[in-house]
């Protein structure tokens, strides 16, 4: 009898830390997590963000933005993507000359003319990986008196990161951009 109950409570024991592991395994991936039509609305989002940081470069390269403006728009821009190292397009030149996004910046700081970006044909990808997608767009660069065009592939991630919210932990999930061609 004696015997009986050992075995039974091992059992027991042992199927109850098999159902916890079971839980703890839940998929951090965006297709398990979101359906197809919020996915939609999180790449809607990504294009905000994309907008955003050409802003900023624009901002960025205005000879009259002070140096604290400068700062505080480096540092919105490093905010936005996944690495200071992230290979990005340079903007100053006709071609795609892809290069760190930290030096882009740097050489963005000292440019001082007048320059307008505008994001022109957005198609957002239909296929997702575990956590990213592609933006395709089309960018219009003036520069002076001359335009330039460049059609851009853009990875964009979508990650979960866990947040302190005064005290209170809490996993939300993240655009960041990621690299140009």
């Amino acid at each position: 009898m004696l015997r009986r109950l050992c075995i039974t409570g091992l059992l027991f024991f042992s199927l109850s830390f098999f159902g916890q592991a079971s839980t703890a395994e839940v998929k951090k991936d965006m297709k398990s997590n979101f359906s197809r039509a919020a996915l939609g609305a999180w790449q809607q989002h990504s294009l905000d963000k994309v907008r955003d940081y050409f802003q900023y470069l624009e901002m960025l390269a205005n000879e009259t933005s002070s140096d604290a403006l400068k700062a505080q728009l480096k540092e919105n821009i490093y905010a936005l993507f996944a690495s200071k190292n992230t290979m990005v397009i340079d903007i100053t030149t006709a071609d795609k000359v892809p290069v760190a996004l930290d030096a882009l910046l740097a050489k963005m700081d000292k440019f001082n003319r007048p320059l307008k970006i505008s994001l022109k044909r957005k198609r957002l990808s239909s296929y997702f990986s575990e956590d990213s997608w592609m933006n395709i767009y089309t960018l219009e660069i003036a520069v002076n008196n001359s335009i330039m065009v460049n059609d851009v592939s853009q990875k964009i991630y979508f990650v979960p990161q866990v947040k302190d919210f005064g005290g209170r932990k809490k996993e939300i999930w993240s655009i960041l951009l990621g690299e140009m061609e």
